[in-house]
Formats: C-alpha cells, sequence, structure tokens
C-alpha cells in the first residue's frame, strides 16, 4: 500500500546542496533554512508543501 504523504528535502543551515546520490530527491520542491530554523518563509513553504494550501 502506497502512502500519500508528502516527501519534501529540507535543507538545514550549512546544507546548500542535496547530495549527489540522492538524485531522486532533486526533482522535487526543496525548503531551504540558510540562517536558522525558525526562518518565516522556510517555515511556511515546509507547511505549505505538508499541508498542500498556503497556511
Amino acid at each position: 500500500m502506497e502512502s500519500q504523504a508528502p516527501v519534501i528535502p529540507v535543507l538545514l543551515p550549512g546544507a546548500d546542496r542535496i547530495p549527489p546520490d540522492l538524485v531522486f530527491l532533486r526533482n522535487l520542491h526543496q525548503v531551504r533554512f540558510t540562517d536558522h530554523i525558525d526562518e518565516p518563509n522556510s517555515l511556511d513553504n515546509m507547511i505549505w508543501g505538508i499541508r498542500g494550501r498556503k497556511a
């Protein structure tokens, strides 16, 4: 049975890209936190990806 759970690659501060061996994640919408993990825009994008609609 397949799950309908979204897969959202999340890049935390210090991670600048998805590792090359995880090619299947490159075509998915990524959420990037550049400076800290409570950046409002990045959190909103992650919530949007999980719920399928803007928060």
